[in-house]
């Protein structure tokens, strides 16, 4: 009787504990709405100009934690630990010098941490901010989580991060959009909500403003989630052109872009089971006369089953932009740093409006 008594004891622990931690993750999982204002996470004095032309650049900087000597367990990579603090640091260091150098005038950054146990705690929003200056900077979350727990040897912890814009003239109106598609329960919980953050300036036509939307698209799902969210943002950017506007979309898409083959970039030795994630954009998806902008020289993606070496993980191009009618594309250029601070390449655009 007494070792039943235990036993009992011990399940009904066991049980509540679950149950507990469960309704803890259940009362926290991050519930963004559809639509949300975004206010000025930095500012400092900018330009009250209103631009005809702009130099925007965009980086998926995951993170500061997948530099070249790294792999992810989600892509069949076998590290578990966190990119070193001083690794991640001096990645860090090294986007602040290669966008400084550009000296753009708009900058779309993803995968930006601002409290995550992957980044050790470090405010890498605020640190971009403060080693590129002359920005207002806008921040929107798309990963919110107290506890993230795999992988299992060494979960991830606590995460927030998100997408950001800075810019170098006087932004009036931001605005985080909820991207529709979510994974199924539990692991919708622990997942990112994926988000478009849509910034608005002034243009020196009258009535017309510029559009410019920083975006990242799902990875990890069958493609059905990234159907909706190409779908959703079609008729956004469509809507917003046909009101006179310029709209430029640019960011990580998580899809190979048109006209753009899976081997573009030669052989690989990527196991094709770990390019699950993998899909392109419908051909018939772009809108008429819209223009998608990328270097076709410059990968900017790699494969993470392994940390890099050329000629054998898989990379393609799935960053980039996409620009509305009225604008010309003056300049795309892609930078090959040999995936050195992030598992992407970053590319810049030069657009103007059209007389």
């Amino acid at each position: 009787m007494k070792f039943l008594r235990t036993l009992i004891i011990t399940i009904t622990a066991v049980a509540i504990v679950f149950l507990s931690m469960l309704l803890f993750f259940v009362l926290t999982e991050y519930r963004p709405k559809a639509s949300e204002s975004v206010a000025p996470a930095y500012t400092t004095p900018v330009s009250e100009s209103s631009p005809g032309g702009l130099r925007i650049f965009s980086w998926n900087t995951g993170y500061f934690g997948l530099d070249q000597k790294m792999d992810f367990f989600l892509e069949g990579g076998k590290t578990t630990a966190r990119s070193p603090l001083e690794t991640q640091r001096n990645s860090i260091e090294s986007v602040i010098q290669t966008v400084g150098k550009q000296e753009p005038d708009i900058c779309f950054f993803q995968e930006v941490d601002r409290d995550s146990h992957r980044s050790f705690g470090i405010d890498q929003l605020h640190a971009l901010y403060s080693g590129l200056g002359g920005y207002n900077t806008y921040f929107a979350l798309n990963y919110k989580s107290p506890f993230v727990p795999v992988p299992l040897k060494a979960p991830m912890g606590g995460v927030q991060s998100g997408l950001a814009v800075f810019s170098k003239f006087a932004i009036d109106s931001a605005e985080r959009l909820q991207l529709p598609g979510e994974f199924s329960w539990p692991v919708r919980i622990f997942h990112l909500k994926r988000c478009a953050l849509v910034t608005r300036m002034a243009s020196p036509v009258e009535g017309k403003d510029w559009y410019l939307i920083n975006v990242h698209l799902s990875a990890y799902d069958d493609g059905g989630m990234r159907k909706q969210q190409l779908d959703f943002l079609k008729t956004l950017l469509t809507d917003i052109y046909a009101q006179g506007h310029y709209v430029v979309v640019g960011g990580d898409w998580n899809s190979i872009f048109p006209g753009l083959s899976k081997d573009h970039f030669g052989e690989y030795t990527t196991d094709e089971e770990d390019l699950f994630w993998l899909q392109k954009i419908p051909g018939n998806w772009t809108p008429d006369g819209w223009q998608w902008c990328y270097d076709a020289e410059v990968p900017t993606a790699r494969s993470l089953e392994q940390p890099y070496k050329a000629g054998e993980n898989f990379t393609c191009i799935i960053d980039g932009f996409l620009v509305s009618p009225n604008l010309r594309v003056d300049e795309v250029r892609g930078f090959d740093l040999g995936f050195k601070n992030s598992d992407h390449n970053p590319v810049a655009l030069t657009v103007s409006i059209r007389n």
